[in-house]
């Protein structure tokens, strides 16, 4: 519907922003799902982003995606 694509670094913003939102209201999923997209965002459009940098946020995307609980199938 919308024609052009958002800036990058509004994304950025965006998904930084929706990190800390699921993690209060314990979405634990879209928590990790919202670190992943930060990082592949981060990847691709900043360039000046360190190897160490590239770490942390990736260590962030695992432990984000290791505190998703098991499916409860009760």
């Amino acid at each position: 519907m919308v024609k052009k694509q958002p800036k990058p670094s509004l994304l950025v913003v965006y998904y930084a922003k929706l990190t800390e939102i699921f993690w209060m209201s314990s979405s634990h999923l879209y928590h990790a799902y919202a670190w992943l997209k930060l990082f592949s965002f981060q990847k691709s459009f900043n360039k000046n982003l360190t190897q160490k940098d590239l770490q942390l946020i990736a260590s962030a995307v695992v432990l984000a995606a290791l505190s998703v609980p098991p499916y409860n199938r009760g």
